[in-house]
Formats: structure tokens, sequence, C-alpha cells
């Protein structure tokens, strides 16, 4: 299938560029509500964007911001959109606003990550069900619908986990998850049906 992705990050989208195979297009720019003109991205002290934690939304972490294009999801002109992955740091709800036409017409499936310490959940959910999205987590080994799952008191009881790393986090002896990354569907699909399970790709037309 074909790739597209958004990276705001300059060098990071010149390296993407230059080692992603041929089907994986990369843009350089900020997924936002709106084209034209740019954002400030927030960078920590002493970090290129390489930390995975640069955001649109400043942070107590941040020190020093660059600015960076803006772009639609929606203006981008693709078409049969699966599967949308947003990992935004605090910046989902203009991300996802700039894609409500894919929503409402491919509806793809959609992972985000969702951080309540970053910022409040609710704004992004009612969006999501505005559309027609169930929201589902991997807690365990067992999806559940998120409407069943505290998942910001499950982040305050977690928090120190996260701090932990990826590899620690892996390593943990007693798998404790931290869950910040939710999968929405939409309708009555659930996961592990045969179009949740779709390949991510998007067809430009």
């Amino acid at each position: 299938g074909r790739v597209v992705t958004v990276e705001p990050v300059p060098h990071l989208a010149r390296l993407l560029a230059a080692t992603t195979p041929a089907n994986v297009e990369v843009v350089n720019a900020a997924a936002t509500d709106h084209d034209g003109g740019t954002a400030a991205l927030w960078l920590p002290p002493g970090d290129r964007g390489n930390r995975g934690v640069s955001s649109l939304v400043r942070r107590d972490i941040h020190s020093r911001s660059i600015p960076v294009p803006c772009v639609r999801i929606d203006s981008l002109g693709l078409r049969g959109i699966t599967l949308i992955k947003i990992d935004v740091d605090g910046s989902e709800l203009n991300a996802l606003r700039g894609a409500e036409e894919a929503l409402a017409g491919d509806r793809p499936a959609l992972f985000i990550e969702l951080e309540a310490r970053i910022g409040p959940l609710e704004p992004v959910l009612d969006l999501l069900a505005h559309h027609g999205y169930r929201g589902w987590v991997l807690p365990g080994r067992d999806w559940l619908p998120l409407s069943d799952f505290d998942l910001s008191g499950h982040q305050s009881l977690t928090a120190h986990v996260a701090e932990h790393g990826l590899l620690r986090r892996s390593l943990n002896p007693f798998r404790l998850r931290y869950v910040n990354s939710v999968l929405f569907l939409h309708g009555s699909r659930h996961p592990g049906g045969a179009q949740a399970a779709a390949p991510l790709r998007g067809r430009r037309g």
C-alpha cells in the first residue's frame, strides 16, 4: 500500500525521505486544522526533535521553538485511506479537525496516542463520537471498549512507568502497561475484524 507520513521536524523528514521505501511519501509539515503559514514546534533543551516529545503545545519540558509549515490531512488529496496514526503530543484535536473530510468519507481506522497529562481527552473523544467512532484499548491480552476503561485514571496511576522508556517498559517483569494508544473504529467495527486489520495506505486522487 501507499504510506504518507507527515513529519514536522525538518531533519527527520529528510532522513525519512532518504531511507524509506518507494511507497512512502514524506510531507515536511505539521498536521493541523488549516493550510499555509507556520506554527511553533516546541523542543526540550538540547533536543533537535529526536526524542519524540516535540509538540505544537508548549509544556514545561520545552525551552525553544522552530517554525514549521502547516497542512491539513484533507488537503493532501488522498482517497481510500484505511488507517491514520496520530502521535502529536497534545495537538490531536487540530490534526483531526484537519481530517474531518476523510473521517466522514473514508471512515479509516484511527490509532491515536492520547495523554491526559498533556491535555483533556474529552474534546477529542467528543469529535470522534460525532463522526461515529468508538475507542478501544489493549491494557492486557484482550481489547476493551474505551467506554469501559478509565484511561485518565489508569494513566495517573501508571505515569511512573511512562518515564522508564520503551526498553525498560518492555523488560518489566511485571509487565505493567502504561496505556496511551487508543484504536478508534467506525460504527460497529471492532478489533480483529477484517476491515480493522486493513493495511495503512492512501491513494492520491
